[in-house]
């Protein structure tokens, strides 16, 4: 074993050959060990980095295009908003022009029926103003024919009058559904609500209720606008339901059925005031669209 050991000329100390061998190629592994674990960390750090820039910039790149997308939605929703906003203050400009007209006609109604009756007086004036010899069957049938013509003038003015109100009426009815039709786009943005076109039979607006773009369920609204109740109205609409396929039926009435104050199921129809339409209507689409 002698043979195996060499002595250190600096410390004197024995040491075995084998170490003495063995040491310096130790170190240089362990040199080059650490040399390659720092190489790759180094590429490591430099791939994750690269990562990083490439799932920052995917990121942005999503951002900015759901922000072009949002932009251009909310263009069109205001292009929209602005046509309907148009089409109201038409309506708008129409039934003031109605009701114009309607003042202007009673204004001659109430100057014809003042001029009639001037010359009425002025025809009894000259009649009473003549002798009795005058007072002849011509003076008479001349004062019958003033008083035939009156009542036929006063006739004619109240006829136009009711027309002028049937006509505003129906003014005023268009104005309240495009109002109704309004106001169900901008509630529920994704449903399809359609006016039922004038002259066709059926009830006045349909809407089709959709979720996440699937069809869940059709609901057709009815409205009136006149001061008085009928029961008639009920059956109509359930008519009108089954024709259209609907699932559900709304009558808007500003006359509500005796013992109703806000909303109410009457006989498999809804009837609701204008108030409370659009609490009603958010209700029976969230229920539609939870049953689908």
């Amino acid at each position: 074993m002698a043979d195996n050991l060499i002595t250190c000329p600096e410390c004197k100390a024995s040491i075995r050959l084998s170490d003495a061998l063995s040491q310096p190629i130790l170190e240089q592994a362990k040199r080059d060990a650490e040399k390659e674990s720092a190489k790759a960390m180094a590429d490591i750090a430099e791939k994750k980095k690269a990562l990083d820039g490439e799932r920052e910039r995917i990121v942005k790149d999503a951002i900015r295009d759901a922000e072009e997308k949002n932009s251009v939605e909310k263009r069109d929703l205001q292009l929209r908003i602005q046509e309907q906003n148009k089409k109201i203050e038409e309506a708008q400009r129409a039934e003031l022009d109605m009701r114009k007209r309607q003042r202007e006609l009673e204004d001659k109604e109430k100057e014809m029926a003042l001029r009639v009756q001037r010359e009425m007086d002025q025809e009894r004036k000259k009649i009473e103003e003549t002798t009795a010899a005058r007072v002849t069957q011509e003076n008479r049938q001349r004062i019958l024919e003033l008083e035939k013509e009156k009542t036929d003038m006063v006739n004619a003015m109240a006829d136009l009058k009711r027309k002028a109100e049937q006509g505003s009426q129906q003014t005023q009815g268009e104005v309240v559904e495009l109002e109704i039709e309004n106001l169900l786009r901008a509630l529920f943005p994704a449903d399809q609500v359609e006016p039922v076109a004038k002259g066709i039979r059926g009830a006045d607006v349909i809407q089709r209720v959709f979720r996440n773009g699937k069809p869940c369920g059709t609901i057709i609204w009815e409205l009136k606008q006149t001061k008085a109740w009928s029961d008639g109205w009920i059956d109509k609409l359930k008519v009108d339901r089954d024709a259209a396929k609907a699932d559900v039926a709304v009558l808007v009435t500003a006359a509500l059925p005796k013992g109703v104050d806000t909303f109410a199921q009457v006989n498999g129809v809804w009837v609701t005031n204008q108030a409370c339409m659009p609490s009603l209507a958010a209700t029976l689409r969230w229920a539609m669209a939870e049953t689908a």
